[in-house]
């Protein structure tokens, strides 16, 4: 079930061919510095130099010798220099020279609105800047003399400003018939890019970055909504202290690497920005180092690989991660805590063997906390082992992790008759480290496992740790007996007594779960816990009932159905959501729409047997439980809040995923919900609201331009 041990095993990326990389690059530098030392002043025919005052660059008054540069020519801008034609410069097919422009200190070069200038060799800037105005187009063409041209900042510094907006967007990209251009800050280099189009810039068989940033002072990358299309990867090369890393709603689509952005933040962040929000990444996201990173509102459409130095990011918050391949073992390190994450290992619709989603990483110590993430796999293969949402392997840390809140789906559609129906066992524990203490609080994850739905130990001895707390979580499955316990240790050591502590493992609540195989001679292990304690046995206030779930057959095809998807498979609707989330990556979120709350809202319990009976007085599970009553004869709902007397009153007190509780009595009134809530009424409710008749409660149709409703035990009258 478990992968093997290792931090650096996940992934498909590895970490050599950075070094590799790293070597390719220095060898073109080093090409260009021997051309520097062969040529120094580029002094040959063609160069044409501006005027300190500079100028339009179709005026010839901006240049020395009253010539515009051309075809064939280099352009050396000592002066402000505009574009304001469209212009190729630089090598023709009878010319050598790498170089078209240089940009020297205190210069600049602005490209105007709508321009395009098209470089037939490098572009070097120091301490000078390049700026491309709304609409301005920038190409490289290497297509004359078959050479692989860059964009370099030099050691002095420079910046690229890039101005473009959502009506006019800019350009950079590489002619087809040519090798692709990349773009090279270093140093002290600045690049700041708003509404850009970069197309077919970095090369992927020799591992050129298509923009690669690597500071030594606090200089700044800011990408704004901008697109890498047929790219090879950004890659931003160790962030300092003060630094700003700020890139926002971009995308990444037909990457030519399997990584298409990576960031070695290994320096202790003690200003500036290390951020990424509301990107689309298509290939895998790398961490070299993840420290002070913060990610948040992201699809990572091709997973994310940790090199697992034990750094630790900043915030990881309300992303989807695509997990991909069939081996089930292409999970992520968890460098800190992790909340609204949405793991879906969909295996592009083949079934996945034993799929792991997250290994806490085994040399970062401190607290964790995992809270109100979902695990899905909706290919799951049931012929294979059960695969781990949390794996917790600990190494030689000292490790406080909390899970909480947490929903574990289930395969959908069941595999009925079988035992191997769940997207993955809630976590399994075989830590080397007796400083591991996991919490496992208010969790909803559905069975189907043959061995257990929490594990510890799983065959291997020895092995430490504990888990203190196990307390109001909910556990489910859909065929009697599907699931064999809710709490497992399988090993065979004889030094695993109270590793579960008895008196942490209470409130859980559980329907059609197996009993332990030898319930006589397990007495002292609750009912659904195969667990050795010396102490209280486990289970105090469990409760086996039918959770009553508003709908538990949400998930994310299901979802993308909701907003539109005309696909007939799971897999075309699966595909189809994912493109919904490219187009709008606020559909993560949203507040009913949204893919967490959408699905999240199916989770609630209905039955009153598990509302307000968990350990702290709320519901038991993962999501927390709302309702409203209605009453038209009765202000005061017999004593329930909050009392409304209309069904429309109580469709616009509601939040989300509440259930509307409506007395009997006919209902004459008109009622719509255009708010983009998801609400379930249900009708047949006594006066007390303590039982139900079914078609007691009659009500007209309602009207519903937004949101949705579920209908239960009411009669419709026109």
């Amino acid at each position: 079930m478990a992968c093997s041990a290792g931090g650096q095993r996940r992934g498909t990326i590895n970490i050599e061919s950075f070094e590799q990389e790293r070597i390719l690059i220095m060898i073109s530098v080093c090409r260009i510095v021997l051309l520097l030392l062969l040529f120094p002043a580029f002094a040959s025919a063609g160069i044409i130099r501006s005027t300190a005052g500079g100028g339009n660059w179709s005026n010839t008054a901006t240049w020395e010798t009253e010539v515009v540069p051309g075809v064939g020519d280099m352009a050396e801008i000592l002066g402000p220099v505009t574009v304001d034609i469209d212009i190729t410069v630089g090598a023709s097919a009878n010319s050598g020279n790498l170089t078209a422009i240089q940009i020297m200190n205190g210069s600049s070069l602005t490209i105007g609105s709508g321009k395009t200038l098209t470089s037939r060799g490098d572009i070097w800037v120091s301490n000078a800047v390049v700026t491309l105005k709304a609409g301005a187009i920038l190409e490289f063409d290497g297509s004359v003399n078959g050479s692989q041209y860059q964009f370099y900042f030099a050691q002095a510094g420079g910046r690229l400003q890039i101005n473009g907006t959502s009506g006019a967007r800019c350009k950079i990209f590489s002619n087809v018939n040519g090798p692709n251009a990349w773009i090279y800050a270093n140093d002290k280099g600045s690049i700041s890019a708003s509404y850009c189009d970069f197309l077919r810039m970095g090369k992927g068989d020799s591992g050129l970055a298509s923009l690669w940033w690597s500071p030594v002072d606090d200089t700044e990358i800011t990408l704004y909504h901008c697109t890498f299309s047929s790219c090879s990867f950004v890659y931003i090369s160790h962030p300092t202290a003060k630094s700003v890393v700020d890139v926002q709603d971009c995308i990444w689509t037909s990457s030519t690497m399997d990584k298409c952005a990576r960031i070695d933040a290994k320096t202790v962040k003690t200003g500036g920005l290390r951020r990424f929000v509301r990107c689309w990444f298509d290939t895998n996201f790398a961490f070299g180092a993840s420290q002070g990173v913060t990610l948040e509102g992201n699809v990572f459409y091709g997973g994310i690989w940790n090199a697992g130095y034990g750094s630790r990011w900043a915030l990881f918050d309300s992303n989807l991660v695509r997990l991909q391949g069939t081996d089930g073992k292409t999970s992520i390190i968890g460098d800190g805590d992790m909340n609204n994450i949405y793991f879906l290992y969909d295996g592009e619709g083949t079934p996945v063997s034993n799929p792991h989603y997250c290994n806490i990483s085994r040399s970062l110590p401190g607290e964790f906390m995992i809270k109100n993430c979902i695990f899905e796999c909706p290919f799951y293969d049931k012929n294979s082992d059960t695969g781990d949402s949390i794996l917790i392997e600990g190494g030689s840390t000292v490790q406080l992790v909390t899970m909480q809140q947490c929903i574990g789906l289930p395969v959908n559609p069941i595999y009925v008759g079988s035992d191997n129906n769940s997207s993955g066992t809630a976590f399994t524990i075989f830590s080397s480290s007796s400083g591991i203490d996991f919490r496992f609080n208010k969790n909803t994850f559905y069975g189907g496992l043959p061995r257990g739905i929490c594990m510890m130990g799983e065959g291997r001895i020895p092995f430490y740790g504990k888990v203190s707390s196990f307390k109001d979580n909910l556990f489910w499955d859909n065929i009697e007996a599907g699931s064999e316990r809710a709490f497992a240790i399988n090993t065979s050591a004889t030094d695993v007594v109270d590793r579960f502590l008895p008196d942490g493992a209470t409130n859980n609540g559980w329907w059609r779960l197996r009993k332990t195989e030898s319930q006589s001679s397990m007495s002292s292990q609750g009912t659904i816990y195969n667990v050795p304690t010396t102490g209280t046995v486990p289970g105090a206030n469990d409760i086996n009932a039918d959770p009553q779930f508003i709908d538990p057959t949400r998930n994310f095809a299901s979802w993308a159905v909701m907003q539109g998807s005309p696909s007939a498979t799971k897999t075309g609707q699966i595909m189809d959501g994912l493109s919904y989330l490219m187009v709008d990556l606020s559909l993560l979120t949203k507040s009913s729409t949204g893919l967490f709350a959408w699905v999240r809202s199916g989770f609630a319990p209905t039955n009153p047997a598990f509302i307000g009976k968990a350990s702290d007085g709320t519901t038991i599970g993962a999501v927390l439980y709302g309702s409203v009553f209605v009453n038209k004869d009765d202000p005061t709902c017999g004593g329930n809040k909050p009392c409304c007397e209309s069904i429309q009153a109580g469709i616009d007190t509601a939040s989300t995923g509440y259930l509307i509780k409506i007395a009997e009595g006919f209902y004459s009134e008109s009622i719509t919900l255009n708010t983009p809530k998801y609400l379930t009424i249900q009708g047949g409710w006594n006066s007390s609201f303590t039982s139900q008749t079914p078609n007691r409660t009659i009500m007209q149709s309602p009207t519903v331009p937004q949101g949705s409703l579920t209908i239960q035990m009411v009669t419709i009258k026109p």
